[in-house]
């Protein structure tokens, strides 16, 4: 259908042209590379696709892992409860082609972002003021830095706005089909896209308000039924989202959502949409076009207020839901840990005002470009300050384990226990034997392998996972950079 617009559309060369050099200068991470940054997220969707590469799957719709065992030999599996493994999958099919790597990873998120703003650029062709969508939604800083990361929420996006592209096409049998199909890829990208329902749910409303009574049931019938049916596959052969929460309901022995989680969380999620070096002054241009729209225009459309609810939905939504065992034990949330969920829904915002026009496009370039000029650069700024911060918090010491044990002098295979296993995951050689802590009591240590072992926080440990590693099995090998020691096992 993308293809076909673009065919028939005499401006096709301007979008792409737009969308290819904002994905370029706004985009990519220019060798700058950021992960994700949280723990463990960022890291198990990038891995998942590593494993697929040798032949390792989940035994779910849910992300598994090697737990203990090594690419080459995998001993056990385990499963990261909540993320599914759509967007693995999808990168899969680029590591299949050109093998695995992190810069590989982050072109195909940037291939993304591209079509993202080309569909953005397509929503609004019939306005002289087109460009303004993709524009703005590269004016925030915060979305361009995690465009690249290996979260799953600029792919879930992507899917996300492709339905709402196709919701408001001419129902043609093609549009009805990519409209389901990318409805049904969002609900297995992220449980939380179950509220894109919304769309729907208010046209049904609407047709409620017809004075036939019987063509209005017919109506609403007719949009709620194949809704419903993906609804009820989604739970029943895929995934019933209520018992994940269950689960992690017990796990943490909180409940997973409440109404004092969306008192604590609530001012820190507006604190991030208004913070200049986030996303500049978008959400005030946002807000300033559309009141300036409903000012002079006295009337709102479809197309504008059905993505404002949609937006204020998410917000509420993950304004309600727990964020992390550390958040229940009492810790505050900082802005960061909101950027990645506001990276599924941000550009909610962008198709609500790009679907109206206030101004003369010559004050809006000049205007647009000032934006984007800061953008740049604090895009700039802030990719690398959280590439500084992964460094150190993540990755410093993890290259440092490395070298020291692949160093040590040893002709056995070596096993490494850790905690932060993923990050050993996607560095280490595929070859490379870890075992992820919380399975210490699952394996054998009398084969042939060199046992190390290091952990960050024991105290963590047992408290979180209830673990009490014996520790006289192991000698102090070496003491890292971070104060952090290295054990070996004793023969």
């Amino acid at each position: 259908m993308i293809q076909k617009e673009l065919r028939t559309d005499g401006k096709a060369v301007q979008y792409i042209v737009l969308s290819t050099v904002l994905t370029l200068a706004f985009k990519y991470n220019w060798g700058t590379p950021f992960w994700g940054l949280e723990y463990e997220d960022a890291y198990a969707f990038s891995f998942c696709s590593r494993q697929f590469s040798y032949n390792i799957y989940p035994s779910s719709f849910l992300v598994d892992a090697i737990t203990i065992g090594s690419l080459q030999e995998p001993i056990a599996m385990g499963t990261y409860g909540g993320h599914f493994i759509t967007y693995s999958t999808f990168l899969s099919i680029f590591t299949q082609l050109f093998g695995w790597s992190f810069e590989l990873l982050c072109i195909v998120n940037c291939v993304v972002s591209f079509f993202i703003m080309l569909i953005l650029s397509l929503m609004f062709k019939t306005s002289k003021n087109w460009f303004i969508a993709p524009i703005l939604y590269c004016c925030a800083p915060i979305i361009n830095v995690f465009t690249t990361c290996m979260l799953s929420e600029t792919f879930s996006s992507f899917i996300c706005l492709i339905f709402v592209f196709a919701f408001w096409r001419r129902n043609t049998w093609s549009v009805k089909f990519l409209k389901y199909i990318a409805f049904f890829v969002a609900l297995l990208c992220k449980r939380e896209n179950l509220i894109l329902c919304i769309f729907p749910a208010l046209d049904a409303l609407l047709c409620l308000k017809q004075s036939n009574v019987k063509n209005s049931i017919r109506e609403v019938l007719y949009i709620s039924i194949p809704y419903v049916s993906l609804i009820m596959v989604y739970f029943f052969s895929i995934q019933n989202v209520l018992e994940i929460e269950k689960i992690e309901s017990t796990d943490i022995g909180m409940p997973t959502f409440s109404i004092s989680y969306f008192i604590r969380l609530f001012p820190v999620f507006v604190k991030s949409l208004l913070s200049p070096f986030a996303f500049s002054i978008c959400i005030l241009v946002c807000i300033y076009i559309l009141g300036l729209h409903l000012f002079k225009q006295r009337k709102i459309t479809k197309q504008t207020i059905y993505p404002i609810v949609l937006f204020l939905m998410y917000l509420l939504l993950y304004s309600s839901h727990y964020r992390g065992w550390f958040f229940i034990q009492g810790t505050n949330v900082n802005e960061f840990e909101t950027y990645r969920y506001i990276n599924n829904f941000y550009f909610l915002l962008i198709v609500s005002t790009g679907s109206v026009c206030c101004f003369q496009t010559k004050k809006v370039m000049c205007f647009l470009l000032v934006l984007l000029g800061f953008s740049f650069y604090e895009t700039k700024v802030s990719r690398q300050y959280y590439y500084n911060i992964e460094q150190k918090c993540r990755f410093d010491e993890v290259n440092e384990v490395l070298d020291v044990i692949t160093k040590n002098g040893t002709k056995e295979p070596i096993m490494l226990i850790c905690d932060n296993i993923l990050l050993y995951q996607n560095l280490c050689p595929d070859n490379f034997y870890v075992c992820d802590i919380r399975y210490i009591n699952n394996i054998d240590m009398k084969d042939n392998l060199t046992y190390f072992f290091v952990a960050s926080d024991l105290n963590y440990l047992q408290k979180r996972y209830r673990i009490n590693v014996d520790t006289s099995k192991f000698e102090q090998f070496r003491t890292l950079s971070s104060g952090n020691i290295i054990y070996k096992m004793t023969e």
